[in-house]
C-alpha cells in the first residue's frame, strides 16, 4: 500500500501518475479527497509559531541563516536496482492526463 498526502496529493496531474503506476503495480495507493489535501504552509507557519513561544530556532539576524543554494535532490539508486536484477517496466503514460494541465 503507498500513501499519499498533501500538497503532492493536491496536484492532479502527479495524483493521476501516482495512480496510474499505482494500478500497473497492482499496489493500492490511498490519498484522503483532494479539499483535504493542501500546502504544507499551515503546517510550517504552526510550527514556527509553536518555536517562538519556547524560543527555540528562532534565527532574529538573517546574516546567521545557513542555507544550502544546491542542495542534491536525493540518492541516485539506479545503479543498485541494476545490479540487483530489478526489472522496471516502461509505463505509456496516456497524453490525456496532461490535458489541461499546465506542467
Amino acid at each position: 500500500m503507498q500513501v499519499v498526502s498533501g500538497g503532492v496529493a493536491a496536484n492532479s496531474v502527479i495524483r493521476a501518475g501516482l495512480s496510474l503506476v499505482a494500478n500497473l503495480n497492482d499496489v493500492p495507493l490511498i490519498a484522503p479527497p483532494t479539499r483535504l489535501c493542501t500546502d504544507n504552509g499551515v503546517m510550517i507557519a504552526w510550527n514556527g509559531v509553536l518555536l517562538q513561544r519556547v524560543g527555540s530556532r528562532i534565527v532574529h539576524d538573517p546574516s546567521q541563516v545557513d542555507f544550502e543554494p544546491s542542495a542534491p535532490f536525493g540518492v541516485d539508486c539506479r545503479a543498485l536496482v541494476r545490479q540487483a536484477g530489478i526489472k522496471i517496466r516502461p509505463i505509456k503514460i496516456p497524453d490525456s492526463m496532461f490535458s489541461g494541465n499546465p506542467l
